[in-house]
Order: C-alpha cells, then structure tokens, then sequence
C-alpha cells in the first residue's frame, strides 16, 4: 500500500497489476470531497505533483437550491476548493473518481478567469501525452 496524508488524515492506495503487468493504484478507504486540483514538484527523479480539490459538477439541482459546504467555491454551479497533498496525476484522477468527478476542466473564459483568480496555479484535467481531457459538460 502506499500513503499519503491531507491535513490530519491519512489515505491509502492499494496496488494491483493491470494484464500488461503496469502498476494500478486505487484507494484503499473511502474519502468525502469533490473533485481535484494539482501543482507540479519533483522528487528524486520521480514527478509528483500536489493534488487539491478544484470543481466539480454538482448532481443535478436547481442553481438556487445548491450549497457547496463549508470551505468550497461555487462558480458555475460547480464546486472548487483546495487540499494539498502529493499525487502523481493518474493517481489524483483516480483519487478524484473515488470522489465521483474528474480533474477540473475549464470550459469557458469565465471559468479560466475564476480559476485563476481564486487558486493562481494547479493542474486541470488535462496531460500531456495523451492529450486527455476530463470534463462531463456538452459543448453546444
């Protein structure tokens, strides 16, 4: 298993082996938030990035019956908010489908600019490579 802790609490990953033989991590226990944010650091020759809670869609309800909780940001009638913790990103999306969403994605100008303005940097669901982008919103 491996670990890691945000704030006072400590999470699990369990490991199994996918048929290619690659490592696959998931969570171990059951965690309760919304949805992830990342920022790049390095640790001795692997890349690790913090992970923090970034937006999430809420279930369907009406704008004005929504609440975010203590903590959170609505824009949008999504959720943000920041935890950090380190996590690679396959790992922080794997955390954020524990939490039922997805890295955050930006959609539109006005969300670039809330992000922006409230949390300055982190990652979305977006990487490099596969060029992947999680986002649950249809684009008319």
């Amino acid at each position: 298993m491996t670990a890691y802790t945000e704030g006072d609490e400590r999470k699990m990953f369990q490991a199994t082996f996918d048929r290619s033989g690659r490592e696959v991590l998931h969570l171990a226990i059951a965690v309760h938030a919304k949805v992830v944010r990342l920022t790049p650091h390095s640790r001795v020759g692997t890349a690790a990035m913090d992970i923090g809670l970034l937006g999430c869609p809420i279930k369907e309800q009406r704008a004005k019956d929504l609440s975010c909780g203590k903590g959170w940001r609505m824009f949008e009638e999504r959720c943000y908010q920041k935890f950090p913790s380190p996590l690679v990103w396959w790992a922080a999306e794997r955390y954020c489908q524990a939490l039922g969403g997805h890295l955050a994605a930006v959609n539109t100008l006005q969300e670039n600019k809330f992000l922006r303005i409230s949390f300055e940097t982190g990652w979305i669901g977006m990487k490099l490579g596969a060029v992947i982008l999680m986002s649950s919103c249809h684009l008319d």
